[in-house]
């Protein structure tokens, strides 16, 4: 009896000692080897064959689940950026003009100075003609796929990503500038910019906003939205199923038949054919030794296979 437990509990230590590898290969993406892994599993024997099985097919049928980051941009000035600046130094969030539509959700109106608000303390009107360059400087880990900008303006702004043109300013043939630009981008409602994935690249990348002032008086820059990075690393809920389901392979070791695996019928406990024509040469007794000599054979070819 002492025998029969040590080899139950080595066969267990065997069996669990995969749930780690396997854990980490299918983190990591690496399910080729997570199949062979749960091949090793199955040819093991235990009595949660089926769930093997089952989990088998399962990594053969069902491509990686991946969970996607999003890189969130927003302006929000220097101080709570260090990747925002302007081509006159630091970026600052202002109080807007009255007139303007709100911030958008995370980000603040911009600008060099207090531009905004005609009636705060240390406003001055940017002169007609003037441009200046709003940066916003960001990092994707991974390959990202696109992403999504809304961007509002007083007067007007041309926005490039890694140095190509998105949009240009406002035309100023025909536009009254009666609060900013009329076309184009302006300051009422936003404008919504594609980030494709064929112009942002992986590691840094550069926004680039050029605000012009055409026709007075405030001055300003508000923008959010984000880009998308997926990662080849499965969905938590995949992760924990398979955990689950290997730890039940492990327990379920515990509690096998040492020697005998699941897929093999037990001994009958009656003889349903008439055996009477072979002379009772193969009686039950005889068929349960036949028995025992394959489960002994194939407990020799399963431990050489793990040895």
């Amino acid at each position: 009896m002492f025998s029969i437990g040590q080899k139950r509990f080595g066969q267990s230590l065997k069996v669990l000692s995969w749930i780690g590898p396997v854990m980490r290969d299918t983190r990591e993406g690496r399910f080729d080897k997570v199949r062979v892994e749960m091949k090793k599993l199955l040819l093991n024997g235990t009595c949660a064959a089926g769930l093997s099985v089952f989990l088998l097919l399962s990594l053969f049928a069902v491509k990686p689940a991946h969970a996607d980051s999003i890189v969130s941009l927003a302006s929000v000035g220097t101080a709570a950026d260090a990747g925002q600046s302007n081509s006159n130094g630091a970026t600052i969030a202002i109080a807007p003009n009255a007139a303007w539509a709100s911030a958008l959700p995370g980000s603040s109106w911009v600008s060099f100075a207090m531009t905004g608000n005609v009636s705060a303390p240390g406003f001055f009107v940017v002169a007609n003609g003037t441009l200046v360059s709003f940066f916003d400087v960001f990092n994707v880990s991974g390959t990202p796929t696109g992403g999504s900008l809304d961007v509002l303006a007083d007067d007007s702004a041309a926005v490039y990503l890694n140095g190509v043109l998105l949009m240009t300013e406002g035309a100023a043939a025909g536009n009254t500038y009666a609060t900013c630009s009329d076309v184009g981008i302006g300051c009422l409602v936003s404008t919504v910019i594609n980030l494709p994935a064929s112009v942002l690249q992986s590691g840094s990348n550069t926004l680039q906003f050029d605000v012009v002032q055409r026709d007075g008086v405030s001055f300003g820059l508000d923008y959010a939205g984000s880009v998308i990075d997926p990662s080849s690393v499965p969905e938590s809920g995949v992760a924990l199923l398979m955990t689950l389901g290997l730890v039940s392979i492990g327990g379920a070791s515990l509690f096998r038949k040492p020697g005998r695996p699941i897929f093999l019928p037990k001994e009958p406990t009656s003889d349903p054919v008439d055996r009477g024509a072979f002379g009772n040469s193969f009686s039950n007794s005889g068929s349960v030794d036949a028995l025992s000599t394959e489960l002994d054979e194939f407990e020799i070819r399963r431990r050489a296979f793990f040895s």
